[in-house]
């Protein structure tokens, strides 16, 4: 099925678990203030356009990829303010776009296209690759203004604040190509 969301402010955070298409009119705005993710998705065949995603410093991810989901598409979003630190993992991040997977049932994540989109004002990172990812392709996002954060001296020496557009950890066929 497709949904198209008309243009509006939707004060919400929500999960995605069956096949869809998510589009957004000109205009839809989904302000996650106050909530850990905008949207998380955890199936198969889902994607998600057009809208713009607002976080606040209570928000950690505009959106979370879960592992077990294949066949992902988020596309021409703009997403902005997350600035919560990852408290699941103790990590200093926060994410415009996370992408997770781990070695047990469910499987990792794989087949997710992240493009064309617009991330700017996180705290950490852009667009995080967690744990065990497969079959990723990044292209012609555009990705600016991200929150330096200080990482603990034993990971970056002799750096203050870091701030990173794209980051990956134990991930498999990651195709990064066209991104500012």
């Amino acid at each position: 099925d497709t949904i198209q969301a008309s243009a509006g402010e939707y004060l919400e955070s929500f999960s995605i678990e069956t096949s869809i298409i998510l589009e957004a009119a000109s205009g839809a705005i989904i302000d996650a203030s106050n909530q850990s993710t905008a949207i998380s998705i955890q199936g198969n065949d889902i994607t998600v356009s057009g809208f713009e995603i607002i976080g606040n410093d209570n928000t950690i991810a505009g959106f979370s990829v879960n592992p077990g989901s294949t066949n992902i598409i988020i596309d021409e979003n703009v997403i902005h303010g997350m600035g919560l630190a990852n408290p699941s993992n103790e990590s200093p991040l926060s994410y415009g776009i996370l992408v997770w997977g781990n070695d047990t049932t469910p499987n990792p994540p794989t087949d997710v296209t992240i493009s064309n989109n617009e991330i700017y004002g996180v705290t950490g990172t852009g667009i995080s690759l967690g744990e065990i990812t497969q079959n990723i392709t990044i292209i012609n996002n555009n990705i600016h203004d991200i929150n330096g954060i200080i990482l603990p001296e034993n990971i970056v020496p002799d750096q203050n604040l870091t701030s990173i557009g794209i980051n990956g950890f134990y991930m498999d066929n990651v195709s990064i190509s066209g991104n500012t």
